[in-house]
């Protein structure tokens, strides 16, 4: 259940997850790390270098799915042809920010609700996101999945919606805490 998008860009290949919503600026945010690891402090450069790469995989490239080391390679080579060797030898690319929807987790869970299901299909979806070197996991829609798991409309039996929205952020943020993977709940 691990999503990530965006339409015209290739499906990024990580291990066996497959990440569809990535974009310019992770691209852009790891070639400024490579060049702050490589000396260049307020390199100006980034920005244009993945707009570059990004027209690339949208215009030019034949394939419908790229894995992260090829798109590393592909990064590097353009690094490289540019002159900037030193920046391309300090290149990591770690895997984009993956997003969960808990809407879809809580309409698997069905009336087995909070307890069992929905626990081990978060812990899952974190595991999941720890192996394949993911840093931080977005879950999305806690107000969608809340309306799910209750029953209730937005604005009714708020005691209810609330003592479960607090346990949910808790049980996620302690989840993720273990395996040592930052979390933003929405």
């Amino acid at each position: 259940m691990i999503a990530f998008a965006s339409p015209q860009l290739p499906i990024l290949e990580i291990g066996n997850q497959e990440v569809a919503t990535y974009g310019q600026p992770w691209i852009e945010r790891t070639i400024t790390k490579a060049a702050q690891r490589a000396g260049h402090e307020k390199w100006l450069f980034a920005k244009e270098i993945s707009q570059g790469i990004v027209k690339y995989l949208t215009g030019r490239f034949e394939g419908s799915k790229i894995s992260i080391s090829e798109l590393a390679e592909k990064v590097c080579k353009t690094l490289e042809a540019v002159g900037f060797p030193d920046i391309a030898g300090e290149l990591v690319m770690t895997p984009p920010a993956a997003e969960v929807r808990l809407p879809e987790i809580a309409i698997a869970s069905g009336s087995r609700g909070l307890d069992l299901f929905l626990s081990q299909a978060i812990v899952r979806e974190i595991e999941q996101a720890k192996e394949s070197g993911v840093e931080i996991v977005r879950f999305v829609g806690m107000g969608e999945a809340l309306v799910r798991l209750t029953g209730c409309k937005k604005r009714s039996n708020k005691e209810t919606r609330a003592t479960l929205e607090g346990e949910l952020r808790s049980y996620i943020r302690m989840r993720a805490k273990k395996v040592e993977l930052k979390v933003v709940i929405k």
